[in-house]
């Protein structure tokens, strides 16, 4: 009797655990979580007029972030994000899981500065700052402490910039969430920081001439929500203050102007390049010493790009999309500058063009495809001389090279690792290992998939699938599918560190993650980028949710446990078809994310986007945008389970973005499914971030926390 019921209690275990396996939707209990937002009020008296269009703002109180009542509110959406993220199972494993993901030390690819090497260095996603190797080999030394200087918790040394003689670094400093940044500059051979700290810098490089370097910035700006404007050109002498810059260059018919200063190699003349609000460009130049001389113009109101590749003894090279769809590298002669005497040194190839960099007196071009990265050595004349051999399924993140030294250094890096930096000797011919973080995530327990799949107008788009190898397609696995925002080829997986954790996360809990391309997110290649802006935004909206039902049709997953997870763009791209889709999905998750299209040109980084989506100001362009604004696009309908994101000192995308969409889904929902607004400190580390994001994912997606 007693062997019996032992036997029954090993059924019963067996077929529970059987349950738990092939059904999790039945094998645990996911109840539902009470939530009681605070009051909202609703401006039904604001209205806004576009070019005789009137559309209610219900909710433009939200954009005065300085008063009481928007203060109050944001802090009354916090505690409830507080109280609801504290019921939810699992944060603790989460977190630990997390901090096992981020055990691992990162570099950017060495510079070779008077024959030592010198690069940043991060150790679980915070800046450990400057280091320096005297040889290949030799054992590092820190410079610059960050922690030891007592800078802002989330301070990030983003670039270095040597002077011509290798004693002085112009260095960037940002802050999480934050395109504003200073330039400080540190003194090589003193190991020191001298007093200069320039202040208002954004979208600037940095050009080292005579005792001294150029740089782009701006006024002090008024409010972190005003639109940044007339940036202008200085050039700055070491230990000097700031206000005693020379102002180089100015430009007032237009506040929205964008400058970058550039030199010949024997510095001897001076290439400005100018973007207007609308992605037109132009060039200028004029000989580098001639202070009082003005730019001459060599081309104007170019509606293609232009992006600086370089300069040698014969002219200065730019990588174009003129008549190239991937991109081509043209030379441009400073005496014979008219774009018809312009020359094509690389032609457009079927693979897009990234970026080309000097080694050896050599370019040294990146192409990005579905495959990955590709690299090919040329002479100045374009001819082939070699192709480097890269590592399978990978992509260039970032190169470092000089223009006389044969050595290059790569990062490289995929979904399931993080970046790697190679170092390859082009005269050795021979690529090895300099640099190679490991973490828990063991890459060769995943399998990567390329699927095809159509558009719902026929177009062909592709997709990246991962998975556990043993994997088997029953339509019942949680899946993560990431929204975005603009990536970096025709298609190539995302490499932002926030994105690839969470990624590593849901793959470490048993998902799925699918990263679809979609038209308007290919910034390489002009025809699909193209096919999903301005008017046909559209596109990329109907692209994601094309992807997703494909991975319901093919038993990848089904709606009810299928999330999205999108970043600034991505935001918008997972809200829109939230918006035009809610039965697609089980869980939203977006962060930091355009939502208001018609509005977003009043708020900071915002008339950046003009190219992009156009203007809500513009009769012809009103119309297409406003019938995809997510904020004015939301009718009362069942929602899924939404957590949108916000951090409180982001000036790329302004928090009031989450804060309108976020009131506006409370408003709309019909359902019980809960509609988070989830303010995130400015201190807060993503991992805690990445933590209560995952466990709101994961809840609704009714898949239990593994330990």
């Amino acid at each position: 009797m007693k062997n019996t019921g032992l036997l029954l209690l090993c059924c019963t275990a067996l077929l529970l655990f059987g349950c738990q396996s092939s059904s999790p939707d039945q094998a645990y209990d996911f109840p539902h979580i009470p939530v009681s937002y605070p009051d909202t009020p609703r401006d039904t008296a604001a209205i806004n007029d576009f070019s005789g269009y009137k559309v209610p703002a219900p909710y433009q109180w939200l954009e005065q972030s300085d008063s009481a009542q928007t203060k109050a509110w944001t802090a009354a959406q916090s505690e409830v994000a507080r109280a609801y993220l504290s019921q939810l199972p699992g944060r603790d494993l989460l977190r630990q899981e997390i901090a096992q993901l981020s055990d691992y030390t990162s570099i950017s690819p060495p510079r070779l500065i008077k024959g030592a090497y010198y690069y940043l260095k991060s150790e679980r996603g915070v800046c450990k700052g400057l280091f320096r190797r005297d040889s290949l080999n030799a054992p590092e030394k820190q410079l610059i402490n960050p922690q030891s200087l007592g800078w802002p918790t989330a301070s990030d040394i983003t670039s270095f910039t040597p002077s011509p003689d290798g004693t002085l670094l112009a260095l960037k400093r940002s802050l999480a969430h934050s395109e504003w940044e200073d330039l400080l500059l540190f003194d090589l051979e003193q190991e020191k920081f001298i007093s200069d700290t320039l202040r208002f810098v954004r979208h600037s490089n940095i050009t080292w001439y005579g005792s001294g370097f150029f740089y782009s910035r701006y006024a002090r700006p008024g409010s972190p929500t005003e639109p940044y404007l007339f940036q202008q050109v200085c050039y700055h002498r070491p230990g000097t203050d700031q206000s005693e810059d020379e102002l180089i260059y100015a430009d007032r018919s237009d506040p929205r102007f964008r400058f970058e200063v550039h030199l010949s190699p024997v510095q001897d003349y001076l290439v400005l390049l100018s973007t207007d609000a609308d992605g037109h460009q132009a060039i200028y130049g004029r000989p580098a010493g001639e202070t009082d001389a003005g730019f001459t113009t060599i081309a104007e109101g170019l509606e293609h790009q232009l992006e600086w590749a370089g300069a040698d003894a014969a002219g200065f090279y730019l990588i174009t999309n003129l008549d190239a769809p991937n991109r081509r590298l043209i030379r441009v002669d400073p005496d014979l500058s008219a774009p018809n005497y312009w020359e094509t040194i690389l032609p457009e190839s079927s693979s897009p063009l990234s970026s080309v960099h000097w080694v050896n007196g050599n370019l040294l071009a990146v192409y990005q495809g579905e495959a990955g990265s590709a690299m090919a050595i040329y002479d100045t004349k374009g001819k082939l001389l070699k192709r480097p051999k890269l590592p399978e399924n990978g992509h260039i993140l970032d190169i470092s090279s000089q223009y006389d030294d044969p050595n290059v250094f790569i990062s490289y890096g995929n979904i399931l690792e993080p970046p790697q930096v190679y170092h390859l000797d082009l005269e050795a011919e021979r690529m090895t290992a300099f640099h190679t973080p490991v973490t828990i995530l063991k890459p060769g327990n995943f399998e990567t998939r390329l699927v095809r799949l159509e558009s719902y107008d026929g177009t062909p788009i592709s997709m990246y699938v991962i998975h556990t190898r043993e994997l088997k397609l029953n339509g019942q696995h949680p899946t993560l599918i990431f929204a975005g925002g603009r990536q970096e080829g025709p298609f190539a997986p995302m490499y932002n560190t926030q994105e690839r954790l969470i990624a590593q996360l849901m793959l470490r809990q048993g998902g799925i993650c699918a990263i679809p391309a979609l038209r308007g997110g290919s910034a390489l290649n002009t025809k699909l980028r193209r096919a999903g802006q301005r008017e046909y935004k559209q596109n990329t909206f109907d692209d994601f949710q094309a992807a997703a039902e494909y991975l319901i049709a093919n038993q990848y997953t089904k709606a009810s446990r299928l999330g999205v997870y999108g970043e600034g763009h991505g935001g918008l791209i997972a809200s829109a078809s939230l918006a035009q889709r809610p039965d697609l999905f089980g869980a939203v998750a977006g962060i930091d994310g355009l939502y208001d299209l018609l509005r977003y040109p009043e708020f900071g980084s915002g008339w950046k986007w003009l190219p992009e989506f156009g203007a809500p100001d513009a009769p012809k362009q009103f119309d297409p945008i406003f019938a995809y604004s997510p904020v004015h696009k939301l009718p009362a309908d069942q929602y899924p389970a939404t957590m949108l994101a916000a951090h409180l000192n982001s000036d790329v995308v302004m928090p009031v973005h989450t804060w309108k969409m976020g009131a506006a889904l409370q408003y709309q929902q019909t359902a019980q499914a809960p509609a988070i607004i989830y303010p995130v400190p400015q201190a807060q580390a993503f991992d805690e971030t990445a933590a209560d994001i995952m466990a709101f994912l994961l809840y609704h997606l009714k898949t239990p926390v593994r330990d």
